[in-house]
């Protein structure tokens, strides 16, 4: 397996890696989320994420297919007095092939995209995760996040 930046020559693939976890969020939560009418990224998005200097973004590759994909990005925290002044790694998307997962794919895409915060001089990494996503949040838990916060929502 290659762990590569992404590149905006595997716009195609990137799409089809986001539908797969798109598609889970919108059986799950349909009142949240909906399917696109075009890609489920535009390409002026995915060339932004490709060249923030605040934004990690990876591949997996394996046997010359793209598998997986992760990206995250530098935070600050607000500016309030009650908030300490720091930066922190923010996942934002985490996402491997279903005939992929339980094979390291996901463990080696977290490890090169802590290895790019490291080198960014964040030591703090965060991310959400919804509750119905009992196998990321497993995943998650084994590579030793926990939980610090909860959002919640009232439908009125």
């Amino acid at each position: 397996m290659k762990i590569k930046p992404a590149a905006i020559n595997d716009f195609e693939e990137i799409n089809r890696l986001f539908e797969i976890g798109d598609k889970l969020h919108r059986e799950a939560l349909p009142e949240m989320f909906v399917k696109p009418n075009g890609p489920v990224r535009e390409k002026v998005y995915i060339e932004k994420l490709i060249n923030d200097q605040k934004t990690g973004f990876l591949l997996a590759e394996l046997d010359g297919k793209l598998v997986g994909l992760i990206h995250g990005a530098i935070w600050e925290s607000p500016a309030i007095p009650i908030m300490r002044n720091e930066q922190y790694g923010m996942i934002e998307n985490l996402v491997v092939m279903s005939k992929h997962r339980r094979k390291g794919v996901g463990k080696e895409l977290f490890n090169k995209l802590n290895d790019w915060f490291v080198s960014n001089g964040i030591n703090d990494i965060r991310l959400n995760v919804y509750e119905f996503n009992q196998e990321a949040i497993s995943f998650y838990k084994k590579l030793g996040f926990s939980n610090y916060s909860r959002r919640m929502k009232l439908k009125i």
